[in-house]
């Protein structure tokens, strides 16, 4: 009775050591990776209903996207090209001798200063460039702010970047300084 006692117990013992290894194996260990896996899964399905709900948003979106493009082409009347380019730099002349305001000289840099999007551009070619402009002059402060004003509300799309001002004490209410103002030009059909 002894050995049946002891087969008994061994029986048992085994049993309770591989229940307790099972519970950690199977409940503890892959329990914890279950957990992981219904995390991922809770966020793949969210992703899926998000990308549900703007498929049903694509034809707006892809409807506006053509009506700003149609826009876009309307920018070609207003915005000058390479080729009109001359009469944007004249339109700074005319506007700054108009106002008294001499100037020194005028640099224009006909490189885009906007960051290169031109190369992702795949539906059009079509895109602005923006070229700097910078010009030295002299003249009195407040017929300074004028000519600022009127450049900023010129027909060709100037604005201003940066201006510097410098008062010479020896010249009165002189001023003179620097700017640089930005125009625009439609460009069409580039790839490079």
């Amino acid at each position: 009775m002894k050995i049946k006692q002891t087969i008994f117990f061994l029986l048992t013992g085994l049993i309770l050591f591989a229940s307790a290894g099972w519970v950690v194996i199977f409940v503890i260990i892959d329990g914890d990776k279950i957990l992981d896996y219904n995390a991922e899964l809770n966020l793949m399905e969210s992703n899926i209903a998000e990308l549900n709900q703007s498929m049903e948003y694509f034809p707006i979106v892809k409807q506006n996207y053509f009506q700003e493009l149609d826009y876009f082409d309307t920018l070609r009347t207003s915005i000058s090209s390479r080729e009109t380019y001359v009469q944007v730099l004249e339109e700074i002349r005319n506007i700054a001798s108009t106002r008294d305001i001499q100037i020194i000289s005028l640099s224009p840099d006909l490189t885009d200063s906007f960051p290169s999007i031109k190369d992702g551009l795949q539906r059009t070619r079509k895109h602005v460039e923006r070229i700097p402009v910078s010009f030295l002059f002299r003249g009195e402060y407040v017929t300074i702010g004028k000519m600022l004003e009127a450049l900023t509300k010129s027909k060709h799309h100037i604005s201003i970047g940066a201006l510097s001002l410098e008062s010479h004490l020896e010249s009165g209410n002189i001023l003179s300084g620097e700017v640089v103002l930005y125009t625009y030009w439609f460009v069409e059909g580039e790839t490079s």
